[in-house]
């Protein structure tokens, strides 16, 4: 598997929080801000997931350790987006039709994680039907 698939599979996966909609919950209610959103997503969300799931990689240590760096890179700073414009977007949102549609995406990453095959893009397309779905639903 050649290093770009690795990091978008990764950066999928390490990305969940923002995806589930936990980031932008968590910047609402007051628990994690601008000056705490990096401390918080990199070193405790993102992480350790990175170190983790890279293990099960293919390719050489060299390969697996650099596509977990940039899939690092690529959730911390989808996380700290969403930190950032989730508060504004849930306004506007039906926040339970976002739970749910939130927990299929995370549910369709863990299916990816697992080895079944089902399109890497999923969760995206997931979360897109539930932004729409809860934008016609609030």
């Amino acid at each position: 598997m050649e290093i770009t698939k690795q990091v978008i599979k990764l950066a999928t996966s390490l990305g969940a929080p923002a995806f589930s909609g936990a980031i932008p919950l968590m910047a609402a209610k007051g628990m994690i801000n601008m000056s705490t959103v990096s401390m918080i997503a990199m070193p405790l969300i993102v992480g350790p997931g990175a170190i983790l799931t890279a293990i099960l990689l293919e390719g050489t240590a060299k390969e697996r350790a650099m596509s977990a760096l940039a899939a690092t890179l690529l959730a911390g700073i989808l996380i700290v987006i969403t930190a950032v414009l989730g508060p504004k977007m849930l306004g506007v949102m039906n926040i339970e039709v976002l739970k749910i549609i939130g927990g299929i995406a995370v549910v369709s990453i863990a299916l990816m994680i697992m080895g079944i095959k089902i399109p890497e893009i999923t969760p995206v397309i997931i979360m897109l039907i539930g932004a729409i779905a809860s934008l016609i639903w609030r």
